[in-house]
């Protein structure tokens, strides 16, 4: 028997009733979605744990108010369920998350009372986030000094004074010369035969694009290269 609910033309979705009867709930392919149909019309499609919340069962009585409710609430748990998607990959600074959320053409305002949302739940902390970073990416095979690490995080969209305390922080009393150090004796490995001269030059360079501070690099330098002499 053919059913008597009826799907309007997409156009006409977004016309709400002021009152009426919700008369079915249908599972989508997605078993965390459903179909929500009100006086065998079909309204939209909504999250089933949004339906649970609000009290949308077949039979309950709904209006304008609630129906706008229960769909900016699916919105809002979208873009939470986005957001959280992302964070479980890797961390993101507020603002990288927010741009990448954004391409998703969620609305602005729900945007917003997601990241407060996780903000409030200590998901996403800027300052921890920085502090995150800096700790991941100063040591190692790629190592970055003070300036690239600023430049980073800045270009993450964390707010200069957040950056300049998780520096301030990681790097007190600490000025990564050793860092720096370990950086350009693995180079030194790819420069056998040039002169000394020029393997300064190009060890100068290449800690210079990783951000090492020009004090920092020519302390490096002629430690390792007073090694090289005293070979």
């Amino acid at each position: 028997m053919r059913s008597s609910r009826r799907r309007p033309p997409a156009a006409a979705e977004e016309a709400l009733p002021d009152r009426g009867r919700v008369t079915a709930l249908t599972p989508q392919r997605d078993p965390a979605r459903v179909n929500l149909f009100v006086d065998d019309t079909f309204l939209f499609s909504l999250d089933a744990e949004v339906a649970a919340e609000l009290g949308l069962t077949a039979g309950a009585e709904v209006d304008r108010a609630l129906l706008e409710r229960a769909r900016a609430l699916d919105v809002e748990k979208q873009v939470r369920d986005r957001a959280l998607r992302y964070l479980a990959a890797r961390p993101h600074a507020r603002a990288e998350l927010r741009r990448k959320l954004a391409r998703g053409n969620f609305p602005p305002e729900a945007i917003d009372r997601a990241l407060a949302w996780l903000e409030e739940r200590g998901w996403v902390d800027d300052a921890a986030f920085a502090r995150q970073y800096i700790q991941a990416h100063r040591a190692g095979r790629g190592a970055r000094g003070q300036r690239r690490l600023a430049r980073e995080l800045r270009q993450k969209g964390v707010d200069p004074a957040v950056v300049a305390a998780a520096l301030a922080e990681a790097f007190a009393g600490d000025d990564g010369l050793e860092e720096a150090l370990a950086l350009a004796r693995s180079r030194l490995q790819r420069l056998a035969g040039v002169d000394r001269q020029t393997a300064w030059r190009r060890l100068a360079g290449f800690l210079g694009r990783r951000g090492f501070d020009p004090e920092v690099i020519a302390a490096a330098l002629r430690r390792l290269l007073g090694e090289w002499d005293a070979e």
